[in-house]
């Protein structure tokens, strides 16, 4: 999975091989504010705000993906 800033508030996530699961988003102090099944190999996400926030992509399988993306 690859996510990223695509600009005007937006949040981009490209799933590999397939993968579907959910995406969370979280405010850097913890407080969860989107949660989202992904099951398209493309998907553009309006973010709730801009600065910086923390993810967590869990797959259908139970595999774990965190990191943190920056939205202008």
């Amino acid at each position: 999975m690859s996510v990223c800033n695509s600009g005007e508030g937006n949040i981009r996530i490209e799933l590999l091989q397939g993968d579907k699961g959910i995406l969370h988003l979280y405010t850097p102090a913890g407080k969860q504010i989107l949660k989202c099944p992904l099951t398209a190999p493309e998907t553009t996400l309006c973010a709730p705000g801009t600065g910086l926030f923390l993810y967590r992509f869990v797959s259908e399988e139970g595999e774990v993906q965190s990191g943190k993306v920056m939205v202008k």
